[in-house]
């Protein structure tokens, strides 16, 4: 059984990531939060300059990343997921692209390189002097992972 409760009934005892102005967190019987969701609709996200080789974006700090000067294609090392198996994870990389664009080639969750399924099984080319999105759902099922990916190109 899972329990319902309100932000107002909990007294923090340990470290929770994110920032939650109106959450919602359920406890299980034993008292253990489960999971808590941030009914704010925002989000606080981290800025990463120079982004080049293996670049770590760690699930406790965000799930939104802001590059600035990326160097070239790096990979994407999501650390500190949740490893629950029927959990879906969004990250969301922001790339500010300047003459040269490059974008995030590879991905390794905790360190382990992942096969990315882009959309229409079409690897994206980034595109110089825009903002571009490139979204990626971390799927768990069955101990394994799979990794969806997508690009938007704005500006």
């Amino acid at each position: 059984m899972v329990t319902k409760i309100e932000a107002s009934n909990i007294t923090n005892t340990g470290v929770v990531s994110g920032t939650y102005i109106n959450p919602t967190i359920q406890v299980n019987e034993q008292g253990q939060v489960t999971s808590a969701v941030n009914n704010s609709g925002s989000e606080i996200f981290n800025i990463l300059t120079g982004a080049t080789g293996i670049v770590e974006h760690n699930y406790n700090l965000s799930a939104i990343w802001l590059h600035n000067s990326v160097a070239a294609n790096f990979t994407a090392n999501f650390t500190n997921v949740p490893t629950t198996n029927g959990t879906a994870i969004s990250f969301a990389l922001l790339i500010n692209q300047g003459a040269s664009a490059y974008y995030p080639n590879l991905v390794q969750i905790g360190g382990e390189n992942q096969t990315i399924l882009w959309t229409d099984n079409s690897t994206p080319t980034p595109l110089a002097n825009k903002t571009e999105l490139y979204s990626f759902l971390l799927i768990r099922n069955g101990s394994t992972w799979k990794v969806l990916g997508s690009s938007a190109s704005f500006g």
